[in-house]
């Protein structure tokens, strides 16, 4: 692969750490890996449709990142000067319905069971099946420590602009990104000693007041809730009274903070 210095790399998170980790442990059965499906109608010019996608590979640098490891140091993640994807193409048409989904789902789990190189740029395929004269089906699949699946509709997406760009000629209407280096940043800030005093604030104070904010106006538009008792394996809590006394505050409160920022995640 060819890449810039490793100084233009960034450290994985915590997350893209087991993701490696499963990824290296069940190659064949990567548990990280994302399958993204679908189909377009019409009629299609597949050379143009792959040079979209390769415009949208240069547009997003977390697609032209690899797992890179220096000499006696720790896996990062390396962003590679020049890199680009091919669309590989199959003829699965066919008058009997039965056979082609048969078929389609014999070619996805092959293709599971085919992996990802994640130390290979860039870590993601891309097929394209024929079904019909006019219907194709395309699979991309691509690994989460780069794309998760709410990011890979901002790129599929994107492919379908820069495919109507190359086609009229009109200019992309695509907003800025922000670059490595502004995820870089973002990592660093959520790691170390700034991170552990964060997340004592909040198991102590409870969530803010932009969270609380945001809780109460999906409330306001869900309506009323209710009430849902969960019993919590001993386990769990002899875990929670632990980090309770640790942190000072209560098993209610975790458990508050905890749902809090996980609602406010998905607002």
């Amino acid at each position: 692969m060819e890449r810039k210095s490793f100084q233009d790399a960034i450290a994985l998170d915590s997350a893209q750490e087991a993701l490696l980790f499963h990824s290296l442990a069940r190659p064949q059965d990567d548990p990280g890996l994302l399958q993204v499906r679908f189909r377009v109608g019409g009629m299609v010019d597949d050379e143009v449709m792959a040079q979209a996608w390769n415009d949208a590979l240069a547009r997003h640098e977390s697609l032209m990142m690899a797992v890179q490891t220096p000499d006696a140091g720790k896996p990062g993640l390396a962003l590679a000067a020049h890199t680009s994807v091919e669309v590989s193409e199959d003829d699965l048409f066919t008058d009997d319905p039965g056979k082609q989904g048969a078929a389609l789902e014999r070619m996805l789990v092959r293709d599971r069971a085919e992996g990802l190189d994640p130390g290979k740029c860039p870590v993601m395929r891309l097929r394209c099946l024929r079904l019909g004269p006019e219907l194709r089906q395309y699979v991309w699949t691509v690994h989460q420590m780069f794309v998760d699946p709410r990011s890979a509709s901002v790129v599929l997406h994107d492919v379908l602009e820069f495919y109507s760009v190359r086609r009229t000629g009109t200019p992309a209407d695509l907003p800025e990104l922000p670059g490595l280096a502004d995820h870089a940043d973002r990592v660093r800030a959520a790691s170390g000693d700034a991170a552990q005093a964060f997340w004592r604030d909040l198991m102590i104070t409870g969530p803010r007041t932009p969270v609380t904010n945001a809780l109460r106006r999906n409330a306001e538009v869900a309506g009323p809730s209710e009430r849902c008792d969960i019993a919590v394996p001993k386990d769990l809590a002899v875990n929670l009274n632990r980090a309770a006394a640790a942190t000072g505050t209560t098993p209610r409160a975790l458990i508050g903070a905890a749902w809090a920022l996980c609602l406010a995640a998905l607002s």
